[in-house]
């Protein structure tokens, strides 16, 4: 994980850089569907969606997949 200053915001992430091999992409993709269903999830609280890891947004960067998540302390 790299820590990331958010130039617009003035906010700190975290972003989890993925190797640049076939299949660490495409398990990285599967992590991506995994937390964005968990956290759209309409059926789980507020409560218990304070407990995951909130992935803010993802990217492509020189063929590297990239997850920006918050900073946790």
């Amino acid at each position: 994980m790299v820590k990331c200053l958010n130039l617009k915001t003035g906010t700190v992430h975290a972003i989890k850089i993925i190797k640049n091999k076939q299949e660490y992409t495409i398990q990285g993709l599967v992590e991506i569907k995994v937390l964005q269903k968990l956290l759209n999830d309409p059926e789980r609280s507020e409560f218990e969606k304070q407990y995951l890891i909130k992935m803010e947004d993802h990217f492509v960067f020189k063929d590297f997949l990239c997850i920006v998540f918050e900073l946790l302390s």
